[in-house]
Protein backbone atom coordinates (compact mmCIF):
# COMPACT_ATOMS: atom_id res chain seq x y z
CA UNK A 1 0.00 0.00 0.00
CA UNK A 2 1.11 3.60 -0.78
CA UNK A 3 2.07 5.73 2.16
CA UNK A 4 -0.42 8.24 3.39
CA UNK A 5 -3.74 6.34 1.61
CA UNK A 6 -4.82 6.11 4.69
CA UNK A 7 -5.74 9.68 4.96
CA UNK A 8 -7.53 10.32 1.81
CA UNK A 9 -9.73 6.81 2.08
CA UNK A 10 -13.28 7.09 2.05
CA UNK A 11 -16.12 5.02 4.50
CA UNK A 12 -18.84 4.39 2.80
CA UNK A 13 -21.30 5.53 5.60
CA UNK A 14 -19.29 8.85 4.81
CA UNK A 15 -20.64 8.69 1.17
CA UNK A 16 -23.70 7.97 1.76
CA UNK A 17 -25.35 11.44 3.01
CA UNK A 18 -24.57 15.11 2.08
CA UNK A 19 -22.62 15.95 5.05
CA UNK A 20 -20.89 12.80 4.58
CA UNK A 21 -19.65 14.63 1.25
CA UNK A 22 -18.96 17.62 1.96
CA UNK A 23 -16.37 16.08 4.59
CA UNK A 24 -14.90 14.63 2.20
CA UNK A 25 -14.76 17.38 -0.25
CA UNK A 26 -13.03 19.50 2.48
CA UNK A 27 -10.75 16.45 3.46
CA UNK A 28 -8.89 16.47 -0.20
CA UNK A 29 -6.02 18.77 -1.28
CA UNK A 30 -6.54 21.49 -3.39
CA UNK A 31 -4.05 19.98 -5.81
CA UNK A 32 -7.35 17.15 -6.56
CA UNK A 33 -10.35 20.44 -6.13
CA UNK A 34 -8.31 22.58 -8.27
CA UNK A 35 -5.87 20.90 -11.26
CA UNK A 36 -3.96 23.09 -12.90
CA UNK A 37 -3.55 21.73 -16.46
CA UNK A 38 -0.40 23.55 -18.62
CA UNK A 39 -0.95 23.24 -22.51
CA UNK A 40 2.65 22.41 -24.00
CA UNK A 41 4.17 24.96 -26.39
CA UNK A 42 3.76 24.93 -29.73
CA UNK A 43 7.38 25.50 -31.61
CA UNK A 44 6.83 27.20 -34.58
CA UNK A 45 9.71 28.49 -35.57
CA UNK A 46 13.35 27.32 -36.66
CA UNK A 47 16.24 27.63 -34.70
CA UNK A 48 17.41 29.71 -37.41
CA UNK A 49 13.93 32.18 -36.18
CA UNK A 50 12.03 31.31 -39.36
CA UNK A 51 8.56 29.72 -39.61
CA UNK A 52 8.01 26.45 -40.23
CA UNK A 53 5.88 24.90 -43.18
CA UNK A 54 2.90 23.93 -41.30
CA UNK A 55 2.39 26.62 -38.93
CA UNK A 56 3.15 29.22 -42.23
CA UNK A 57 0.08 27.45 -44.13
CA UNK A 58 -1.69 27.76 -40.76
CA UNK A 59 -0.97 31.50 -40.62
CA UNK A 60 -1.88 31.85 -44.01
CA UNK A 61 -5.25 30.72 -43.92
CA UNK A 62 -5.68 32.79 -40.86
CA UNK A 63 -4.72 35.43 -42.94
CA UNK A 64 -7.11 34.53 -45.45
CA UNK A 65 -10.11 34.10 -43.03
CA UNK A 66 -9.54 37.10 -41.15
CA UNK A 67 -9.35 39.49 -44.76
CA UNK A 68 -12.66 37.54 -46.08
CA UNK A 69 -13.91 38.73 -42.47
CA UNK A 70 -13.54 42.19 -43.14
CA UNK A 71 -14.15 42.38 -46.28
CA UNK A 72 -18.06 40.98 -45.21
CA UNK A 73 -18.04 43.49 -42.67
CA UNK A 74 -17.21 46.51 -45.24
CA UNK A 75 -19.81 45.30 -47.47
CA UNK A 76 -22.30 45.33 -44.53
CA UNK A 77 -21.22 48.96 -43.78
CA UNK A 78 -21.31 49.70 -47.55
CA UNK A 79 -25.00 47.96 -48.54
CA UNK A 80 -26.15 50.14 -44.38
CA UNK A 81 -25.19 53.13 -45.96
CA UNK A 82 -26.79 52.76 -49.87
CA UNK A 83 -29.86 51.75 -47.82
CA UNK A 84 -30.15 55.13 -45.92
CA UNK A 85 -28.56 57.74 -48.72
CA UNK A 86 -31.05 56.29 -51.40
CA UNK A 87 -34.06 54.50 -50.33
CA UNK A 88 -34.61 56.72 -47.23
CA UNK A 89 -34.93 60.35 -48.31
Amino acid sequence: MESGCHVLSVDSLDSVNVLGLLELEESLPDVLLNPVVKAPKRHTTTSAGFLKRKYREEKQLADIHQASHWSYVALAQLFYFACITFLLP
